[in-house]
């Protein structure tokens, strides 16, 4: 079912980003001032990765360790196994690969070029009616 909205119509251009020298509280921080549910991580300007609030709590709360301390590097998503999608494609495409993948949010990328994020939220925001799609059936 195509909507007509493309991935680049709905999807945030400039996504809150972290240096990857950073560590799990200033993750943390940044996600609590611009209130957002992930970061994603880059090195040199380029994409190195993406941390989530459920990567905080499972990797640095659950095991009680001290945020301050834990390099991003350990709790994110490296790059290599990030799910992304193209701008051009439709946004129930989108939300088919967040189905099928059991994620919320897409970096939207050509090639190793990152051009924004879109999350779920942002879909149902324009088309509530594709809720079906991610509700479990």
């Amino acid at each position: 079912m195509k909507t007509g909205y493309k991935v680049s119509d709905l999807m945030t251009a400039s996504p809150i980003k972290l240096d990857i020298l950073s560590t799990a509280k200033d993750c943390a921080e940044i996600m609590e001032k611009n209130d957002v549910g992930s970061v994603l991580i880059t090195k040199n300007n380029k994409l190195a990765g993406i941390v989530t609030e459920e990567d905080l709590v499972k990797k640095v709360v659950k095991n009680d360790l001290i945020a301050s301390k834990v390099p991003i590097v350990k709790i994110m998503t490296p790059v290599k196994y990030i799910i992304s999608i193209e701008p051009n494609k439709d946004i129930h495409d989108a939300l088919v690969v967040m189905k099928e993948n059991d994620i919320r949010r897409l970096p939207v990328m050509t090639k190793n070029e990152l051009h924004g994020l879109i999350t779920s939220k942002d879909i149902l925001k324009i088309q509530p009616d594709l809720f079906e799609l991610l509700a479990d059936t």
